[in-house]
Protein backbone atom coordinates (compact mmCIF):
# COMPACT_ATOMS: atom_id res chain seq x y z
CA UNK A 1 0.00 0.00 0.00
CA UNK A 2 2.71 2.47 1.00
CA UNK A 3 4.67 1.80 -2.20
CA UNK A 4 1.69 2.75 -4.39
CA UNK A 5 0.94 5.87 -2.37
CA UNK A 6 4.60 6.93 -2.43
CA UNK A 7 5.03 6.43 -6.17
CA UNK A 8 1.75 8.21 -6.96
CA UNK A 9 2.44 11.15 -4.65
CA UNK A 10 6.03 11.58 -5.75
CA UNK A 11 4.95 11.49 -9.40
CA UNK A 12 1.92 13.78 -9.18
CA UNK A 13 3.61 16.49 -7.09
CA UNK A 14 6.47 17.35 -9.48
CA UNK A 15 4.15 17.14 -12.49
CA UNK A 16 1.73 19.57 -10.79
CA UNK A 17 4.57 21.95 -9.90
CA UNK A 18 5.93 21.91 -13.45
CA UNK A 19 2.43 22.52 -14.82
CA UNK A 20 1.94 25.41 -12.40
CA UNK A 21 5.25 26.95 -13.43
CA UNK A 22 4.47 26.64 -17.12
CA UNK A 23 0.95 28.04 -16.78
CA UNK A 24 1.84 31.09 -14.69
CA UNK A 25 3.51 34.19 -16.05
CA UNK A 26 7.26 34.45 -15.69
CA UNK A 27 8.89 37.41 -14.00
CA UNK A 28 12.50 37.96 -13.06
CA UNK A 29 13.99 39.25 -9.83
CA UNK A 30 17.39 40.74 -9.23
CA UNK A 31 20.22 38.31 -9.81
CA UNK A 32 21.95 39.04 -6.49
CA UNK A 33 18.85 38.24 -4.45
CA UNK A 34 18.22 35.05 -6.42
CA UNK A 35 21.81 33.82 -5.92
CA UNK A 36 21.72 34.58 -2.19
CA UNK A 37 18.66 32.35 -1.78
CA UNK A 38 20.12 29.52 -3.86
CA UNK A 39 22.31 27.60 -1.43
CA UNK A 40 19.63 26.68 1.17
CA UNK A 41 17.28 25.47 -1.56
CA UNK A 42 20.05 23.45 -3.22
CA UNK A 43 21.02 21.94 0.14
CA UNK A 44 17.38 21.00 0.72
CA UNK A 45 17.00 19.49 -2.73
CA UNK A 46 20.23 17.49 -2.39
CA UNK A 47 19.16 16.08 0.97
CA UNK A 48 15.60 15.38 -0.16
CA UNK A 49 16.68 13.70 -3.39
CA UNK A 50 19.24 11.52 -1.60
CA UNK A 51 16.77 10.53 1.12
CA UNK A 52 14.08 9.75 -1.46
CA UNK A 53 16.37 7.68 -3.68
CA UNK A 54 17.90 5.76 -0.78
CA UNK A 55 14.46 5.05 0.72
CA UNK A 56 12.53 4.21 -2.43
CA UNK A 57 15.08 2.22 -4.43
CA UNK A 58 15.31 -0.71 -1.98
CA UNK A 59 11.57 -0.46 -1.28
CA UNK A 60 10.58 -0.66 -4.95
CA UNK A 61 13.01 -3.52 -5.58
CA UNK A 62 11.36 -5.53 -2.81
CA UNK A 63 14.25 -5.33 -0.36
CA UNK A 64 14.62 -3.72 3.01
CA UNK A 65 16.86 -0.70 3.45
CA UNK A 66 20.19 -1.76 4.92
CA UNK A 67 23.90 -1.50 4.25
CA UNK A 68 25.02 1.37 2.03
CA UNK A 69 21.43 2.42 1.34
CA UNK A 70 20.86 2.94 5.05
CA UNK A 71 24.21 4.68 5.50
CA UNK A 72 23.48 7.14 2.66
CA UNK A 73 19.94 7.73 3.94
CA UNK A 74 21.11 8.51 7.47
CA UNK A 75 23.93 10.72 6.15
CA UNK A 76 21.56 12.74 3.93
CA UNK A 77 18.91 13.37 6.60
CA UNK A 78 20.88 16.13 8.39
CA UNK A 79 21.50 17.85 5.03
CA UNK A 80 17.78 17.85 4.38
CA UNK A 81 16.89 19.20 7.81
CA UNK A 82 19.63 21.87 7.75
CA UNK A 83 18.48 23.01 4.32
CA UNK A 84 14.84 23.17 5.37
CA UNK A 85 15.64 25.21 8.45
CA UNK A 86 17.93 27.54 6.47
CA UNK A 87 15.25 28.17 3.85
CA UNK A 88 12.61 28.71 6.55
CA UNK A 89 14.80 31.17 8.44
CA UNK A 90 15.75 32.98 5.24
CA UNK A 91 12.13 33.43 4.27
CA UNK A 92 10.77 34.23 7.74
CA UNK A 93 9.27 37.70 8.07
CA UNK A 94 11.63 40.28 9.51
CA UNK A 95 10.27 42.01 12.61
CA UNK A 96 11.77 45.49 12.48
CA UNK A 97 10.40 48.94 13.03
CA UNK A 98 11.22 49.97 9.48
CA UNK A 99 9.16 47.36 7.61
CA UNK A 100 6.35 49.80 6.82
CA UNK A 101 6.15 53.58 6.79
CA UNK A 102 4.49 55.22 9.78
CA UNK A 103 1.33 55.98 7.80
CA UNK A 104 0.98 52.55 6.16
CA UNK A 105 -2.53 51.21 6.19
CA UNK A 106 -3.37 47.76 7.62
CA UNK A 107 -4.19 46.66 4.04
CA UNK A 108 -0.63 47.50 2.95
CA UNK A 109 0.78 45.58 5.89
CA UNK A 110 -1.48 42.58 5.20
CA UNK A 111 -0.48 42.58 1.54
CA UNK A 112 3.21 42.27 2.38
CA UNK A 113 4.48 39.21 0.55
CA UNK A 114 6.86 38.29 3.39
CA UNK A 115 4.13 38.17 6.07
CA UNK A 116 3.32 34.48 5.54
CA UNK A 117 6.24 33.42 3.37
CA UNK A 118 8.04 31.58 6.18
CA UNK A 119 5.06 29.38 7.01
CA UNK A 120 5.67 26.63 4.40
CA UNK A 121 9.24 26.28 5.63
CA UNK A 122 8.22 25.93 9.24
CA UNK A 123 5.48 23.43 8.37
CA UNK A 124 8.00 21.42 6.37
CA UNK A 125 10.52 21.58 9.23
CA UNK A 126 7.76 20.46 11.63
CA UNK A 127 7.01 17.43 9.45
CA UNK A 128 10.75 16.78 9.39
CA UNK A 129 10.82 16.76 13.19
CA UNK A 130 8.07 14.10 13.17
CA UNK A 131 10.01 12.02 10.62
CA UNK A 132 13.31 12.30 12.51
CA UNK A 133 11.71 11.99 15.95
CA UNK A 134 9.79 8.85 15.05
CA UNK A 135 12.93 7.05 13.93
CA UNK A 136 15.03 8.36 16.83
CA UNK A 137 12.45 7.01 19.30
CA UNK A 138 12.74 3.67 17.54
CA UNK A 139 16.52 3.36 17.97
CA UNK A 140 16.71 2.55 21.69
CA UNK A 141 14.58 -0.52 22.29
CA UNK A 142 12.15 1.22 24.65
CA UNK A 143 9.04 -0.09 22.97
CA UNK A 144 7.59 -3.45 22.05
CA UNK A 145 7.47 -4.88 18.53
CA UNK A 146 4.04 -3.40 17.71
CA UNK A 147 5.04 0.08 18.85
CA UNK A 148 8.32 -0.09 16.93
CA UNK A 149 6.44 -1.12 13.80
CA UNK A 150 4.08 1.81 14.33
CA UNK A 151 7.04 4.20 14.67
CA UNK A 152 8.53 2.87 11.41
CA UNK A 153 5.17 3.40 9.67
CA UNK A 154 4.97 6.93 11.08
CA UNK A 155 8.50 7.53 9.79
CA UNK A 156 7.59 6.25 6.32
CA UNK A 157 4.48 8.40 5.96
CA UNK A 158 6.12 11.43 7.59
CA UNK A 159 9.06 10.99 5.21
CA UNK A 160 6.67 10.88 2.26
CA UNK A 161 4.86 13.97 3.54
CA UNK A 162 8.24 15.61 4.10
CA UNK A 163 9.28 14.89 0.52
CA UNK A 164 6.10 16.43 -0.84
CA UNK A 165 6.25 19.38 1.55
CA UNK A 166 9.92 19.97 0.70
CA UNK A 167 9.11 20.04 -3.01
CA UNK A 168 6.25 22.47 -2.43
CA UNK A 169 8.33 24.61 -0.09
CA UNK A 170 11.38 24.85 -2.33
CA UNK A 171 9.12 25.53 -5.31
CA UNK A 172 7.32 28.34 -3.46
CA UNK A 173 10.69 29.80 -2.39
CA UNK A 174 11.92 29.62 -5.96
CA UNK A 175 8.74 31.19 -7.35
CA UNK A 176 8.92 33.98 -4.76
CA UNK A 177 12.40 34.84 -6.04
CA UNK A 178 11.44 34.92 -9.74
Amino acid sequence: MFERVAVAALTVTPVALIAHFLLRGRTRSSVADAHAACWPALLTLAGAATCAVTALTPLLSGQSMRGWWMFAHVAAAPLLMAGLIAVALRRAPRKTCNNHPAGASPADKAGDSRSVSGLPGWVTAGIGVVAVGSILLNMPAWFGQEDMSLLVSIHRYAGLALGIAAMLHVYSAWIARR
